[in-house]
């Protein structure tokens, strides 16, 4: 079963351990005035990181190794993860470190002050970890990936300058390749000139993904129930991206990274109940914008920003809905994912989302529902009336007249006993009713919406009650 972690992020610097220290030897490095620089002892305060590479001059200094290399200890530990509720894969470890590329960037961010490191002599103490890595005690910045499990992602070349550090993406082949017993994606970065004796301090990391739970639960009608068929999440990034420039600028991704149609997707054949089935993933960061939806029904694709409904990723419940009458449809409920459930489309890394839905009628939940295709099955009357149909319409009128103009004992119909006419207008004789046109039911979508049926062709949609539609009353028994 799957469980949420709560995270909270280290404070303070961990024990040290004394380490003998190791040296090499460099090649001579000669000045404009022939000078020759000694290398210096390097500081240990760890596990040791192999040697130290040859410095790089950063632009501006002649000197490329003022007093020799730095190795430091550096503790790293995962930010805590915020909490979003908008109403959580066995085995992932959300805080551990199993390796690290350390980048080390002049201030400018136009130079490497040294080849890249690939560390994988982690060391775990408490929420946090330890690596020990040779800096040089120059102005700039120093770039740290987690858990790339790629010794070739990081060369001299592809990482020289902040902008390629910046758009460096980890390829998704599916979600247990963000989340598994070696961690999942994060990155830090640190400003500043590191120090012989007091190195560079903590690093917080941030993780690259984000983490959905989705609770789904029943709260039906009396003698309703709702089979679950299938949960989906779509519409998923097939990259992460380890840093971005500006966190708050949407979109995000570009849609050439690629697109999960399906990127997790699961089967069921039980009954809901109105306690919550959990499931929880990590996905991709997505930042999609701001929509222009007034209300939780209305936040779909057609919603989002404007170019980017094909690109927000959602959830997709499936089941089959069977009344207390036994009349069984097929239906999907929709939710559109984000910081709340009307206009905002973005899944933000290191935010734990939780999404819960109950699915309280046939076309009602607390989020977005379609129902496509309308999909009638298994219904059988048991040879009992149920209800009598007139022979005729009343005329073509709005809603609030329809509902007040059948005759004494008779009323609209409701949205059931329109699907149940449509069913069975065959034994009635089809050319009692409009297939050209629609019928009005006694049913509400919301507060102006009411549902319509077209009993040509069945389906089914809703309007504002000051449009016009046909009216055939019906008479219970």
């Amino acid at each position: 079963m799957r469980t949420d972690v709560q995270n909270k992020s280290a404070a303070g610097l961990f024990g040290q351990r004394a380490c003998g220290p190791r040296f090499r030897l460099f090649p001579r490095v000669w000045s404009p005035v022939s000078v020759r620089l000694a290398a210096a002892a390097l500081l240990t305060v760890a596990l040791l990181w192999g040697c130290s590479k040859e410095p790089f001059a950063e632009p501006g200094r002649d000197n490329p190794d003022p007093g020799g290399t730095v190795t430091a200890q550096i503790s790293l530990a995962p930010d805590f993860m915020p909490q979003i509720d908008v109403k959580s894969v066995s085995g992932a470890n959300e805080d551990i470190v199993k390796d690290v590329w350390v980048i080390q960037l002049n201030s400018a961010g136009t130079a490497q002050l040294q080849n890249p490191q690939y560390v994988t002599a982690v060391t775990a103490t408490g929420g946090a970890c330890k690596i020990t890595v040779s800096l040089i005690p120059l102005a700039g910045k120093v770039y740290f990936l987690a858990n790339t499990h790629n010794q070739s992602l990081c060369t001299s070349s592809n990482v020289n300058t902040v902008a390629k550090v910046e758009a460096l993406k980890l390829a998704v082949a599916n979600e247990g390749s963000l989340a598994s017993a070696n961690g999942i994606p994060m990155s830090g970065v640190w400003s500043g000139t590191p120090d012989k004796t007091t190195g560079i301090g903590n690093i917080s990391l941030t993780r690259a993904v984000a983490k959905l739970t989705f609770n789904l639960k029943a709260g039906l009608p009396s003698g309703d129930s709702f089979t679950l068929k299938s949960v989906k999440v779509k519409k998923v990034p097939k990259a992460v991206s380890f840093y971005r420039s500006n966190p708050a600028a949407t979109p995000f991704p570009a849609t050439s990274v690629g697109w999960f149609d399906n990127y997790a997707s699961l089967t069921f054949d039980e009954v809901l109940s109105p306690t919550a089935k959990t499931q929880w993933w990590y996905l991709p960061e997505n930042m999609r914008g701001t929509g222009s939806a007034s209300n939780q029904r209305n936040k779909t694709a057609a919603t989002a920003p404007s170019g980017q409904g094909s690109y927000c990723t959602y959830i997709e419940v499936s089941g089959a809905y069977t009344t207390a009458n036994g009349l069984t449809s097929n239906v999907v409920y929709t939710i559109f994912l984000g910081a709340n459930n009307t206009k905002d489309y973005n899944l933000k890394r290191n935010i734990h989302y939780t999404v819960t839905t109950t699915i309280t009628g046939q076309a009602k939940s607390d989020t977005r529902i379609t129902r496509t295709p309308e999909n009638y099955l298994d219904y059988t009357d048991e040879g009992t009336s149920m209800f009598a149909i007139a022979t005729s319409d009343l005329g073509n009128i709005n809603w609030t007249t329809a509902v007040s103009s059948c005759p004494v004992g008779w009323r609209v119909p409701t949205q059931m006993d329109l699907m149940l006419m449509w069913i069975y207008k065959g034994g009635l004789g089809s050319e009692t009713f409009r297939d050209d046109n629609v019928y009005w039911s006694s049913s509400s979508y919301d507060s102006s919406m009411k549902y319509y049926m077209s009993l040509g062709n069945g389906d089914m949609s809703c309007n504002a009650k000051n449009t016009r539609c046909y009216v055939r009353c019906v008479r219970d028994y």
